[in-house]
């Protein structure tokens, strides 16, 4: 994965819970938490492994 994709997840997971921070409605917090914990799975198993750094 490219680095502008792990940039992108990143940002888009903090986004998320920014927004969930600010949510009143608990539906909409679980909702937003949810979003953000998909960006930081798709960016973990986009985390380079040791035989990407070779």
């Amino acid at each position: 994965m490219f680095e502008d994709d792990r940039s992108y997840y990143q940002h888009r997971a903090e986004v998320e819970l920014e927004i969930a921070q600010k949510a009143t409605a608990p539906e909409v917090v679980r909702a937003h938490h949810l979003l953000a914990e998909a960006y930081l799975e798709k960016l973990a198993s986009a985390a380079p492994t040791q035989a990407d750094a070779s």
